[in-house]
């Protein structure tokens, strides 16, 4: 028979590296937190390793620079919750943070920057 660590000791340990990340991740001071408050749902696929997240807390959107525009432009879909981007070294661990929290119902923010999919990019969480 296979022991596995329980829950409480995974959920304990991907908290401890949370912030780790989130400070590796941070870039030029475009970064947003969202309120805290819980997961309402979880998406993931098309065609990429992503996964959409929504909340119960207010939508905050996020910007990203764009000379082309001459300033910043935020984000075009704000009605569809946040999501990680493929490319982010993180997004494994925003993936499985988010997934603990879901089902152990703990409250979350979600530090965001840039977009991704034309949405909000998570590029940090913190788990409370």
């Amino acid at each position: 028979m296979i022991r596995l660590p329980s829950t409480r000791k995974v959920f304990s340990s991907i908290l401890g590296t949370s912030l780790l990340f989130v400070a590796a991740t941070s870039s030029a001071g475009t970064e947003v937190w969202t309120d805290w408050g819980s997961i309402t749902s979880l998406e993931g696929g098309w065609g990429n390793d992503t996964m959409s997240v929504r909340t119960n807390s207010p939508f905050v959107n996020s910007s990203v620079v764009s000379p082309a525009l001459n300033g910043r432009r935020f984000c075009a879909v704000t009605t569809a919750g946040y999501a990680t981007d493929p490319n982010d070294k993180g997004h494994s661990l925003y993936h499985t943070m988010a997934l603990a929290a879901f089902l152990n119902k703990k409250d979350v923010r979600l530090l965001l920057d840039g977009c991704v999919f034309e949405k909000p990019k998570i590029i940090g969480i913190q788990v409370r």
